[in-house]
């Protein structure tokens, strides 16, 4: 039996106790509606926020280079764009990288 399939059932039946003594009216309807579903997936904004609670992950040394090098060289020559600034620091890192195989 699916998700929906319980919830629905479960609505049908309890909708029905209630209805014994009196009409239900869309408020109530979608009160109880809101309780079963509720039941079946508990998860809401708030739990799934602090399930997105990222750990600080280490930075490679290449994250770290590139982080360093790159205040260094703007720091150099602010007038240079974000692209060109990379491409700079990438060939660094590729240098360092080469003298680290020798």
């Amino acid at each position: 039996m699916t998700m929906t399939s319980k919830i629905i059932t479960e609505f049908a039946e309890y909708s029905l106790k209630k209805n014994e003594k009196s009409e239900l009216n869309l408020d109530e309807l979608l009160e109880i509606l809101t309780e079963i579903y509720n039941k079946h997936i508990p998860s809401t904004k708030k739990e799934k926020k602090d399930k997105t609670v990222k750990k600080e992950k280490k930075l490679s040394d290449y994250n770290i280079f590139m982080r360093e090098e790159l205040a260094k060289l703007k720091e150099k020559n602010p007038s240079l764009n974000a692209r060109i600034l990379m491409s700079e620091v990438a060939k660094l890192w590729k240098e360092k990288k080469e003298e680290k195989k020798e």
